[in-house]
């Protein structure tokens, strides 16, 4: 997704057990601040859902099944768990925090 200030953000899914061929695991977003002037090596990786673990904020693992959306200044993500519970984060382009909701 490219956000309101032309930064691009790869939100990747990144498996728990590859060789299980596992749906659950987490995600990263990948920021791409000068990707508009042609500059796709320079990025910062922020670990938005850590796959079961302690770190950043929420302890939980995301599934393979996401949907993203962007505003002109706000992104968004959902997904799916296993329970039929839908998870939806947002993050403000002008603070750059995530918030569950």
């Amino acid at each position: 997704m490219i956000d309101s200030q032309c930064t691009l953000h790869a939100l990747v899914f990144e498996p728990t057990d590859i060789a299980a061929n596992d749906s659950i695991g987490k995600l990263t977003d990948y920021i791409l601040k000068d990707a508009c002037t042609g500059d796709i090596n320079t990025f910062k990786a922020e670990e938005v859902i850590a796959g079961g673990t302690t770190t950043p904020v929420w302890n939980e693992t995301v599934n393979i099944r996401i949907g993203a959306a962007v505003s002109d200044s706000w992104l968004g993500f959902a997904f799916g768990l296993s329970d039929h519970q839908v998870v939806m984060y947002a993050r403000s382009t002008s603070t750059g925090i995530w918030v569950r909701n």
